[in-house]
């Protein structure tokens, strides 16, 4: 198979950094389309819009930066590890009394189900 060539600008390739890997998927496959076809003005056109359309669907959906200075990195990393302490740290208000027992063996069966599926 031959190997074609594809000039890009440098605002073409600082958007494509941008893509998620499905969305970059997509581009590749449309490139890597009939290589050899026409390649005509009007689907070039269709081929832009449709990276600005998942570059804008990218940006829309982007919810920024966790502010990672204002984490406790040693809560979150316990909480990752212990259901009951989840709930007890990240939702007081809702568990406002000490587990029971069965409370902990129930919290054990939803943790073994969800890290090892079962």
């Amino acid at each position: 198979m031959p190997m074609s060539t594809l000039s890009l600008t440098l605002n073409e390739i600082e958007s494509l950094k941008s893509l998620t890997d499905s969305e970059l998927q997509l581009v590749l496959t449309t490139l890597s389309q009939d290589p050899q076809g026409p390649t005509t003005r009007g689907s070039r056109k269709a081929d832009r819009e449709a990276l600005r359309s998942a570059q804008d669907t990218r940006r829309h959906q982007d919810i920024g930066e966790p502010a990672w200075h204002l984490i406790d990195h040693d809560r979150r990393k316990k909480a990752s590890e212990s259901l009951a302490f989840h709930l007890k740290s990240y939702h007081p208000e809702t568990f406002t009394l000490p587990f029971a027992d069965f409370h902990y063996r129930f919290i054990d069966i939803v943790e073994h189900v969800v890290k090892d599926a079962g």
